[in-house]
């Protein structure tokens, strides 16, 4: 979900800076080798969120898809693939399980909170020119 949640939100800020076809998620499904189904609870978190909007093609069939509601430079990463991962994984049975799933997103957040999307768009190898983050380790036991 990482991965297409920037995907979708990449391929929106190229269109609005460079305009083009439209942005559906029939055309991301193709780009992505994925179902539109796969897409469209990840869609709705953005639009939940507030980054994106769907344009209806009722009113005009030209400006049918989906849309950045906000600036690229004032969306981070890390909130806007928090608005489409709702339920983090867990463990209902193990809390060893539970500790290194809440490390792994607390990197996540970490390092994603330093890029917006502006500064992704801009070059994938300057967009990620970040720290390293440090994951404590577990006392041995």
């Amino acid at each position: 979900q990482i991965s297409t949640t920037m995907h979708i939100l990449l391929r929106l800020a190229e269109r609005a800076a460079h305009g083009g076809v439209p942005v559906t998620s029939f055309s991301i499904g193709r780009e992505l080798n994925v179902p539109e189904a796969t897409l469209k609870p990840i869609l709705k978190g953005l639009i939940d969120g507030g980054y994106v909007i769907e344009a209806e093609p009722n009113a005009n069939p030209n400006s049918h898809g989906f849309y950045l509601v906000r600036d690229p430079s004032t969306i981070k990463l890390s909130e806007a693939v928090d608005a489409v991962i709702v339920g983090e994984a867990r463990s209902e049975s193990d809390a060893r399980i539970n500790s290194v799933i809440g490390k792994i997103d607390s990197a996540r957040r970490e390092v994603l909170s330093s890029i917006t999307l502006d500064r992704l768009r801009s070059t994938a190898a300057e967009a990620v020119e970040t720290p390293t983050v440090q994951i404590p380790r577990e006392p041995k036991r």
